[in-house]
């Protein structure tokens, strides 16, 4: 059977990035495929190898594997990535990120999207800094590509199996291979079940956390002509993952309330037990979220030199869940209902000269409309507002609140590069329009027990608060006083546009040196948020952020290419941060918001080393060091609510110094058995959740260790290997937030560990 050009191209892709020592990686940084080593951008690539090697196999574990990228839990289970100090942190399901993430290129629009992305992948790249210019708006602090394991020449398989603490079974498997003479396919899929690793603190028998997932991915590789070359991916997967509980940790009343009413919730001495939280036995934490997609890309030589190439993306996701507000058994905020869906289209037309020596262009469009719905019950029937109320007659067991967003985003880019002797000129630009609307709406609690007096209550407010005159709200009024302090639905718009760009020049005296120094500018769209409000005001957007970042870095290769060394230091001047804040609501006082930081600041230094020193062992290395500011955030609220001058506070979910070490030995044992050993330790320095940086609400520093050992037989065919993560088992801290009543902070996975099995054929 004679070997397709495609074919032939997917092996050589193969081979480059599945080697045991973990050698050059190619990336698509500048959506070609080039060396990391030569591309003038600061990226840390992860191959396939190790991934599997390391056991990266969620978003955290990603976030610790990236030196300056940090992961946050929050308490409506969305994930959230910040990156060298820029973030956006926002548990609404239509936020955009400031981190984008991209699976062959092709959006994730929005942080739930990409909860079961990670398996199966070639390899990982995470790009810093702005990427406005050739991966558009939102994108200010970086973005993560995963690049799917592509179709093989010839016929493969494999199987892993893995047992790991708390009764978790996780196994995998592909099938790659030959369809016809020009058709490749490939289809993994990847299954996972277990039993809960938090423990009730006032049910002891109590658990929560067990994660039950599907995740399935079906690829093509066509090409009918040496002209035209067809690639889809197909996605589907399916999260039944009990969301993660929190830990209540101080009593904080939105309304005052007599010590002896009942109303005080105890307090546990959790002694920074990761297994100890909370949540209600009658509304426990559950999930049944989807994600269906379907992506092509198609590129067709228009020259020898010139390629035309058409990027689609479609992904229809439905969420289903009910996370735990508050970290109690008693409902103070719980969240008994949190449903919703995504429609996200995007697709991108480009024209590319990707192989002159000399002058490398890019020149392309593209067009993307998401439109989302959001519903939110929260149950309160236990909170000191509802305590009060009750004096009054008017207890209510909580509110819904309903949230419909469209996006439309138009966008137009170039790019090229110029090379004369040793130096490189490069510079782009993106011109993007970004309109939103938003459609918010408060209604009566609609899942919880017993009468709901909200409606009447909202009514006499009208009359005592506002000094109005009213009739009696209907069902289905939408809770929200106008400016006129008449109920009604918020409609809002917000159409903004910009241009990103990028400018540089790269100098490689040698073919084992790189310098290079980039100013860009990128930006993040504006965001409505998605709340219970009581007032138009707490339903304003956010506007626009921008990020202008001036970089200088090299990447050296040293001794025979036996070591790396990559070096960077960056400046951002960050304007106008959306931040998750808080307004004093007239009626119900502190209340979620998002809000513009108008200055911030970051400067920071980064290092990376590599070596392989002798055959088999690999040794790295990484540390960096971020100093961030708030320089104009006077007059923000803070977490608790407080209003003040944080002008010289840190960025929240920042930590100065993040460090980083990790070995892999390989090593022959007889015949065609090998063995090895592994390790990875990371340190992260504290951090703050909260503008305002209170005592409250900050999170420690931290030090991981995980490892790895086993054998490897027939030639690497079977693989055995036992490994834990956390293995000092050290108490760490995801996220503090304050919601109703009281601070709650989200807690790391203790020590896990356990055994996998792999057979590739």
């Amino acid at each position: 059977m004679a070997v397709s050009p495609l074919a032939a191209h997917a092996a050589d892709e193969v081979a480059k990035t599945d080697q045991p020592d973990y050698a050059e990686i190619i990336v698509t940084a500048n959506k070609r495929a080039e060396s990391l080593s030569k591309v003038g951008l600061t990226i840390t690539a992860l191959g396939g190898a190790q991934l599997e090697q390391q056991k990266v196999t969620s978003l955290e574990d990603l976030a610790a594997s990236v030196p300056g990228l940090t992961y946050t839990q929050t308490a409506s289970n969305t994930p959230v990535y910040t990156l060298r100090g820029i973030g956006f942190y926002d548990t609404t399901l239509a936020a955009y990120p400031s981190v984008s993430v991209y699976l062959d290129e092709t959006p994730l629009s929005f942080p739930l999207l990409t909860t079961l992305t990670l398996f199966d992948v070639e390899r990982v790249e995470v790009l810093k800094g702005p990427q406005g210019t050739l991966f558009g708006n939102n994108a200010t602090g970086g973005a993560i590509n995963y690049i799917a394991a592509k179709p093989t020449q010839d016929f493969s398989a494999g199987v892993s199996l893995d047992y790991a603490r708390f009764n978790t079974f996780t196994a995998d498997a592909y099938v790659s291979g030959p369809v016809t003479d020009t058709l490749l396919a490939r289809v993994a899929v990847k299954a996972t079940s277990g039993d809960g690793w938090q423990k009730s603190i006032s049910r002891p028998g109590d658990r929560n956390g067990a994660p039950e997932t599907f995740a399935a991915r079906f690829l093509l590789d066509w090409r009918p002509t040496d002209r035209l070359r067809v690639q889809t991916n197909l996605n589907a997967w399916r999260d039944r993952t009990e969301p993660p509980a929190a830990q209540f940790q101080k009593f904080i009343p939105n309304f005052p309330v007599p010590a002896n009413s009942g109303f005080v919730p105890f307090v546990p001495n959790t002694v920074d037990n990761p297994r100890l939280a909370d949540w209600t036995p009658s509304t426990p934490p559950k999930a049944n979220n989807r994600l269906l997609q379907a992506a092509a890309r198609i590129d067709y030589d228009v020259t020898d030199v010139i390629t035309l190439t058409s990027l689609t993306s479609y992904i229809d996701y439905k969420l289903n869940q009910a996370p735990e507000g508050d970290g109690l058994p008693q409902q103070r905020l719980d969240i008994p209902q949190n449903d919703g869906y995504v429609h996200s289209f995007s697709t991108e037309l480009r024209l590319a000269n990707n192989s002159d020596p000399v002058f490398r262009w890019t020149v392309g469009g593209n067009f993307s409309h998401d439109v989302t719905h959001e519903i939110s019950g929260g149950a309160q029937k236990d909170s000191t507002s509802n305590y009060t109320l009750k004096f009054a007659g008017l207890g209510f067991a909580g509110n819904t609140f309903t949230n419909d967003q469209k996006m439309k985003n138009y966008a137009v880019f170039g790019a090229a590069e110029y090379s004369f002797g040793q130096f490189t000129l490069k510079a782009g630009a993106r011109y993007t329009q970004a309109d939103r609307k938003s459609d918010n709406c408060n209604l009566g609690f609609t899942r919880g027990p017993g009468p709901n007096n909200i409606l009447t209550y909202f009514n006499i407010l009208a009359v005592q608060v506002f000094h109005s005159v009213t009739t009696p709200y209907p069902a289905g009024t939408c809770l929200i006083f106008a400016p006129d302090r008449t109920l009604h639905e918020f409609h809002g718009t917000l159409n903004e546009n910009n241009v990103s760009w990028r400018v540089g020049i790269d100098w490689k005296p040698n073919d084992n040196i790189l310098a290079y120094f980039n100013v860009a500018k990128g930006y993040k769209a504006g965001s409505f948020p998605a709340l219970a409000g009581s007032a138009d005001l707490a339903f304003r957007p956010a506007t626009q952020e921008a990020v202008l970042n001036v970089e200088g870095g090299i990447k050296a290769q040293l001794f025979d290419h036996k070591a790396s060394v990559n070096l960077s230091g960056f400046y951002s001047d960050y304007r106008d941060k959306q931040v998750k804040s808080k307004l004093i609501d007239p009626l119900f006082g502190s209340l979620d918001a998002l809000v513009n930081i108008p200055k911030s600041s970051i400067r920071g230094v980064e290092l990376e080393v590599n070596a392989r020193p002798v055959s088999g062992l690999s040794v790295g290395g990484a540390v960096t060091y971020l100093d961030t500011r708030l320089d104009d955030a006077n007059g923000i609220i803070s977490q608790l609510g407080l209003p003040g001058n944080w002008n010289g506070n840190p960025i929240p979910y920042t930590s100065k110094w993040n460090v980083g070490g990790n070995f892999n030995y390989k090593f022959p044992l007889s015949g065609s058995a090998s063995a090895f050993i592994g390790g990875q330790v990371t340190y992260r320095s504290s951090s703050t959740s909260s503008i305002g940086s209170e005592p409250d609400f900050l999170m420690p520093s931290v030090t991981l260790l995980d490892g790895q050992a086993g054998v490897e037989l027939n030639d690497g065919k079977v693989r055995i290997m036992i490994w834990g993560k956390n293995i000092t088992n050290e108490f760490y801290l995801t996220n503090i937030n304050k919601y109703t009543d009281g601070i709650q902070r989200f807690m790391g996975r203790p020590a896990t560990y356990g055994v996998t099995l792999s057979y590739k054929y």
